[in-house]
């Protein structure tokens, strides 16, 4: 059985290094791959809900 996964979006912010300290202003944008719309995700991670392509 092949089992083949496919990223269905990115998340992007303007960190440049990624360490475990405070990312509580951090804010991030996940951005749909063309093969999704809105509708793919059934409800928006809380203390977002920005999608963008």
């Amino acid at each position: 059985m092949k089992i083949e996964l496919k990223p269905i979006a990115t998340v992007k912010n303007t960190r440049t290094k990624i360490t475990d300290d405070f990312w509580g202003n951090v804010i991030s944008e996940i951005e749909l791959t063309v093969e999704f719309t809105e509708r793919a995700v059934p409800e928006p991670p809380s203390k977002s809900g920005n999608f963008h392509r």
